[in-house]
């Protein structure tokens, strides 16, 4: 099991943009933007946002066995982190889909918790009689075990209207936060396309293709993590966000 992680740190976003550049410009910008993504050390790991991961506690039991209580306590964490997801899947199924679909839930989840729980913690322990008992707290990978559900075929989900939404967007003249931007918002669910619609000194208009209501879109990228830099919202209205790209 993996170790404790931690989760990503809220951050805010402010893009501001001034319309009036020339064509032949933004091409050669766009250019050197991507040569410049082509060589930046960018890291490769998926870091789930606080949306997507859900701490949950839970007890855990399990019958001592000729006095071996270290076998006991491991069975005991087994069956609470079983526990854990039980709870997990109550909340996203019906009590229908879940009789109806125990069978695969019991094969590839109960046994298989490794795949959807980040990591685990310990808070407590007891024995009372042949009993060992352990509260534990887990962190659950709702992105994993959602998009397990449907796959399997045991959740159906509703397509979203996709929207257009303006970002616009300032403090683009440090080109490495502004691609970096762009390519974070390419990562966040439900981002379709992300393309630049205008581009000025310090400042750009990206228009982002998305599956879903600009209130989602919002959440989600104030909880998205960026290397070496920040973002500030400013601004919100029915289609457009203003941002900032703040250095440090």
């Amino acid at each position: 099991m993996k170790k404790p992680f931690q989760s990503n740190q809220l951050m805010n976003i402010n893009y501001y943009g001034k319309k009036g550049y020339r064509y032949i410009f933004l091409g050669m910008l766009i250019s050197t933007a991507h040569f410049i993504l082509s060589t930046l050390a960018l890291s490769t790991s998926n870091a789930y946002s606080q949306a997507e991961i859900e701490t949950v506690e839970a007890v855990g039991t399990a019958i001592v066995h000729k006095m071996d209580v270290e076998t006991a306590k491991q069975q005991a964490i087994s069956n609470g982190l079983v526990s854990i997801l039980d709870k997990v899947l109550t909340e996203m199924l019906s009590k229908e889909l879940i009789a109806e679909n125990f069978s695969k839930i019991n094969n590839t989840i109960y046994d298989e918790t490794d795949k959807f729980i980040n990591d685990y913690k310990v808070l407590t322990e007891a024995v009372s009689k042949k009993n060992y008992r352990v509260l534990i707290q887990a962190k659950v990978s709702m992105k994993r075990l959602n998009s397990h559900l449907v796959k399997s075929g045991m959740m159906r989900v509703k397509k979203k209207k996709i929207q257009n939404i303006e970002i616009v967007v300032q403090g683009t003249r440090n080109l490495s936060h502004f691609f970096n931007f762009r390519k974070g918002l390419k990562e966040i669910l439900g981002v379709k396309t992300v393309q630049v619609s205008d581009i000025q000194d310090d400042e750009a208009n990206l228009l982002v293709n998305f599956e879903g209501s600009l209130k989602e879109f919002t959440d989600a990228l104030v909880l998205k993590k960026f290397d070496q830099f920040s973002i500030r919202i400013f601004e919100i209205s029915a289609t457009q966000l203003r941002i900032e790209l703040i250095s440090g």
